[in-house]
């Protein structure tokens, strides 16, 4: 038989272990990657936050949180952003990057709709797809907060 000790012992075990896994913090939610191909536009207007590098102009306009992408090579590359968006906290809640994959001297645009009152950042990036080589890019850079 048992022992009323032992069994004391056993209950105060299971309970414990149960207490911690059910305590246990949630693990932090997975964010997906968001990869983007542009859709082909003229310039993009109004009050933007442009930056270039060689073969490449990106501007981000906050009121709509629509990215225009210009590549300016013909060099078989694509000119891309690679983007962030962090909270408060500077935390990352999205991340991801729109293509330009039309050309040299075409425009093109994608629309993330954001959360209002986070920060955004962007890195551009000239990649060419047909050998997977990073051609060159920028610094990442602030965008809107």
């Amino acid at each position: 038989m048992f022992s009323k000790r032992s069994v004391g012992m056993a209950v105060a075990s299971v309970l414990s272990i149960a207490g911690a896994v059910f305590a246990a913090p949630a693990p932090a939610m997975a964010i997906d990657f968001e990869h983007n191909y542009v859709t082909a536009s003229s310039a993009p207007t109004g009050s933007l936050k442009c930056n270039e590098i060689i073969g490449a102009r990106v501007c981000f306009k906050a009121d709509g949180d629509i990215w225009y992408v210009k590549d300016m090579a013909a060099d078989s590359a694509s000119a891309e952003i690679v983007w962030n968006v962090y909270d408060a906290k500077a935390n990352l809640t999205r991340y991801g990057k729109c293509t330009n994959n039309l050309g040299n001297g075409t425009w093109g645009y994608c629309n993330k709709n954001y959360l209002e009152g986070l920060h955004v950042s962007g890195m551009i990036q000239i990649l060419d797809y047909s050998n997977g080589k990073l051609v060159r890019q920028s610094l990442a850079a602030p965008y809107a907060n």
